[in-house]
């Protein structure tokens, strides 16, 4: 997963179920939410510089959960009945004109005036909010949600179909060909449970 899809995904994942407006008490609380993450990556980095790279397993989990989930960016504002998210404006794979095209829309500086962050006087993104190469974009909640829906359960649910019924005709064949031989397979096939204990 590239930076980008992850502070995507972050993103999405941050603001659901988020619909109240922005405000000075939700921009503290997402300020206070970004320094944490900040001191957690250099707490992390630290630990790491300081082990000599030496880690057991269980500490690399650590790291791993206590990094994953933190982003460079600030969390986007709450604006009520939109989603917001950064765009990039240097990703050509998924690119801010296609994602105009799907719905998204710039949020302008003055939708936000306790947000903080950058507000180029000029250029393409004058009077936007920016943090580098990013801009902060919304799309409606309700569009969002069905986006959502699509990508992460209607798609996942008709591959998972796809997938029993490919598994379902090589046990048939299966079965079949040993019943033809006579080699006695009557059992119904049992696949192995998932093992995540150590």
């Amino acid at each position: 997963m590239s930076q980008h899809e992850e502070t995507t995904d972050l993103n999405m994942r941050g603001s659901l179920g988020k619909g109240a407006p922005h405000d000075a008490r939700g921009a503290r609380d997402d300020q206070r939410e970004d320094d944490r993450g900040r001191d957690a990556l250099k707490d992390a980095r630290a630990q790491l510089a300081e082990s000599d790279h030496d880690l057991t397993d269980d500490q690399r989990v650590d790291l791993l959960v206590s990094t994953a989930l933190q982003t460079i960016l600030p969390h986007p504002p709450r604006i009520r009945g939109f989603h917001t998210i950064w765009l990039s404006t240097t990703n050509n794979a998924d690119s801010i004109t296609r994602r105009e095209i799907l719905g998204y829309s710039p949020v302008k500086a003055s939708e936000c005036p306790d947000f903080r962050w950058a507000r180029p006087k000029s250029g393409e993104t004058e009077g936007l909010i920016t943090v580098n190469e990013m801009v902060l974009y919304k799309i409606p909640e309700g569009l969002y949600q069905k986006f959502m829906r699509r990508l992460h359960h209607d798609l996942p649910s008709e591959e998972e179909g796809r997938l029993k019924a490919a598994v379902d005709a090589v046990v048939n064949r299966v079965k079949n060909s040993v019943a033809e031989r006579g080699d006695g397979l009557t059992s119904d096939y049992v696949s192995a449970p998932a093992r995540f204990e150590g």
